[in-house]
């Protein structure tokens, strides 16, 4: 794997890590199934927490993946919620009206 491309780490119960670039082509389709099966396993508890401090895009792309995983929570029951989102990408959110959508736990 590119060092850059982004990946998603599972360091405990109900938590995830997302950190490097992600892509922006089709492979951003794996990053997003890969996601939506580690929310269906936080199903149990409920509630998951995705980290997002280690990232290094702060477009778009990633904004539109956050969103794709937020809806499949929500159809789930799962209480999502992101931390350490990048000051850049929490501008972003916000130009976008999405600021209060993406519910930071930060």
């Amino acid at each position: 794997m590119n060092p850059r491309t982004a990946e998603l780490r599972n360091p405990g119960p109900g938590r995830l890590e997302l950190v490097g670039q992600v892509p922006h082509d089709r492979a951003v389709l794996r990053l997003r199934r890969e996601g939506q099966q580690c929310i269906e396993h936080c199903a149990v508890n409920g509630v998951c927490e995705i980290e997002l401090s280690g990232l290094t895009d702060h477009g778009s792309v990633p904004l539109s993946l956050l969103l794709s995983w937020l809806r499949h929570a929500r159809s789930l029951g799962v209480r999502l919620s992101f931390t350490g989102m990048p000051q850049r990408m929490q501008a972003m959110a916000g130009l976008s009206g999405l600021d209060g959508v993406l519910g930071q736990a930060d």
